[in-house]
């Protein structure tokens, strides 16, 4: 797979968020906390798009060894690169998965999600083991670090 960059369709939909998280349960595993915030926080367009993703890791942008999120974000966005919103994250994994690679661990450059069943702000990422994809929470800070060679997809 190309990883500098891809394009995925936002379709305009007329179906209920319920009926696309059960897409979503078909292919791709996850726990009652982020089905909670899915629900709470998923939109879908009414508008069709494309959007243009990429992967970018912190040693791309010339940070060494660990990098805090805030500073991360913030150099990518000075870069041109734009945080994805929920809906184009969930899209890229129905519309990718059979392309993600096996022991790929990716996170998602997002605002966080508040939930109301953990109290705190979580971002997403996702890894495929065996023939199974598990959408991950993470607690999300803008002190929280992490190592420089982490993958993350942001929009263009």
């Amino acid at each position: 797979m190309n990883r500098d960059s891809m394009f995925i369709s936002i379709a305009r939909f007329q179906i209920e968020v319920g009926f696309f998280l059960e897409a979503l349960a078909e292919k791709v595993r996850f726990n009652s906390l982020i089905g909670s915030l899915l629900n709470q926080h998923l939109v879908l367009s009414t508008e069709e798009s494309q959007k243009e993703l990429v992967f970018l890791s912190p040693a791309c942008l010339g940070f060494k060894d660990v990098v805090k999120r805030v500073d991360f974000f913030q150099r990518a966005q000075e870069q041109g690169y734009k945080l994805c919103n929920l809906e184009t994250i969930l899209q890229y994994l129905l519309q990718r998965f059979d392309l993600i690679q096996q022991g790929e661990i990716v996170l998602f450059a997002m605002e966080p999600l508040p939930s109301n069943q953990s109290g705190g702000l979580h971002t997403l990422g996702y890894a495929r083991f065996d023939d199974e994809i598990l959408l991950m929470s993470d607690s999300a800070s803008d002190s929280q670090s992490f190592v420089v060679h982490f993958l993350w997809i942001f929009c263009k």
